[in-house]
């Protein structure tokens, strides 16, 4: 990692292309592939016991199905649940 006023700065950026394929899903269930760029810039200053991040996931804000069921030969509902949205934040450690 790049040294910065006497620490550490680690980069590091993800970009994924996500898609599923599984036969015979209903079409309610069926998602084209997407993109997921996830990133985290953290700076851990030399001899200190802490460090500071900034991070962000799903940058690009995909909605996309992470899991899901349907019933067709019952009452032929389909129900699904979908990744979270776009989340960013700070992260602070303390070790010792």
């Amino acid at each position: 990692a790049p040294r910065a006023a006497g620490g550490e700065l680690e980069r590091h950026v993800a970009a994924e292309r996500v898609a599923h394929e599984v036969r015979g899903l209903p079409a309610e269930l069926v998602q084209g592939p997407v993109t997921l760029i996830n990133a985290r810039l953290e700076v851990r200053p030399e001899g200190q016991p802490w460090s500071i991040a900034l991070f962000g996931t799903n940058l690009l804000d995909e909605l996309y199905i992470v899991s899901g069921a349907a019933d067709p030969s019952g009452f032929g509902a389909a129900e699904f649940n979908v990744a979270h949205e776009r989340r960013w934040g700070v992260s602070i450690e303390l070790g010792w």
